[in-house]
């Protein structure tokens, strides 16, 4: 394995893996009142991801530069939005983009707050609202945690790293 496979794979190790599937649980049963279950996470090095919603958020550091995408099914964001603020929506709406952005949003505050203090270096950064998300990531890598509540992906999380400037420094 090369030193950047060895510096990527150090990447999505435990802490950084463990940080967003607890942001993702936490933020989801706060707004939602239900647990998802992560299903089996996947590291590959391009990802096809098909999803009707998702908010984007690119980040660039001293470590790595790449994005993480939180990525609905069009039923369980509207469950979402229903639940949040106790309307109800039929379709995808501006309101309910402004939803997948503040999911978004509280998902990486959440995750990076705690690999900050492990010396991981995540920038603030301003999540972007995409509809109709049918996207291949070309990546040296990408993580994919998905997750669901009956039986089918609801959510889905990714990790997509570009390219690796230094070895991020865990404790």
């Amino acid at each position: 394995m090369s030193e950047v496979d060895n510096r990527l794979r150090s990447f999505f190790d435990e802490p950084v893996g463990l940080a967003f599937i607890q942001a993702v649980r936490q933020t989801v049963e706060m707004y939602f009142g239900e647990r998802p279950i992560m299903t089996r996470p996947v590291i590959t090095k391009d990802l096809q991801v098909g999803y009707d919603v998702a908010g984007v958020i690119n980040f660039t550091s001293l470590d790595v530069e790449g994005s993480m995408v939180i990525a609905f099914r069009r039923e369980f964001i509207l469950k979402i939005y229903a639940h949040m603020l106790g309307e109800s929506a039929t379709d995808i709406t501006p309101e309910v983009e402004d939803c997948v952005g503040e999911l978004t949003n509280t998902i990486y505050g959440l995750a990076k707050a705690p690999l900050v203090d492990q010396g991981y270096r995540f920038p603030m950064g301003l999540p972007q609202v995409l509809r109709q998300v049918n996207k291949e990531f070309e990546a040296s890598k990408c993580l994919e945690l998905p997750f669901r509540f009956d039986s089918d992906k609801e959510l889905s999380l990714v990790l997509v790293v570009k390219k690796l400037v230094k070895q991020a420094q865990s404790a």
